[in-house]
């Protein structure tokens, strides 16, 4: 995982699509996969766009832009 996605003046959400990062650290690939569908499956598209979506294993945050 590039943590420098989620450096939000370095890569603005507002100026692309948005931005979804995983935090998923250390587990085996198969806990990694069933975390990372649990969640994605619960963000809208209206959650990721212009936005900076987190997943990890305690849920989703969103930062969302302020313009």
């Amino acid at each position: 995982m590039d943590k420098d996605f989620t450096r939000i003046f370095r890569f603005p959400p507002e100026k692309c699509g948005g931005i979804v990062v995983a935090k998923l650290y250390k587990r085996p690939i198969n806990e990694t996969l069933a975390i990372f569908k649990k969640y994605y499956q619960t963000i809208k598209e209206e959650d990721i766009k212009k936005n900076l979506v987190v997943i990890t294993p305690e849920g989703v945050r969103i930062r969302r832009s302020t313009r």
